[in-house]
């Protein structure tokens, strides 16, 4: 039987971040100013075997330490824009960079956040 496969890791981790351009969003002004968010992470990853492709407690690790060197004021980042930086991540974790290989090959995973 072929079927495809999947793991998945999930975490959360707290920010403050603002959508500049809900002020003009009836029922979600609020966003426009900056407030405090807890996002929350949960990740896929297709695995090609069954017996630890990808050790999903590590992928998890990387990605929490990728986090963790992120400020905590993310200012106009999105939802979308953090989830594109940890896909990239965990690219990179699936074949084996370190973070710096990461960062120099990947620099928007870290760069400054917009004001």
């Amino acid at each position: 039987m072929n079927m495809d496969s999947w793991i998945f890791c999930s975490f959360e981790f707290e920010g403050l971040h603002h959508w500049k351009d809900a002020i003009h969003e009836k029922g979600v002004e609020f966003l426009a100013f900056k407030h405090r968010h807890m996002f929350h992470v949960k990740l896929w990853m297709s695995v090609s075997h069954h017996d630890r492709d990808i050790e999903f407690i590590k992928l998890k690790n990387y990605l929490k330490d990728v986090v963790e060197e992120w400020p905590k004021n993310l200012h106009t980042a999105s939802c979308e824009n953090i989830a594109y930086k940890l896909a990239i991540a965990s690219q990179c974790f699936v074949n084996k960079m370190d973070k710096n290989q990461m960062y120099f090959l990947y620099p928007e995973v870290r760069m400054a956040w917009s004001k």
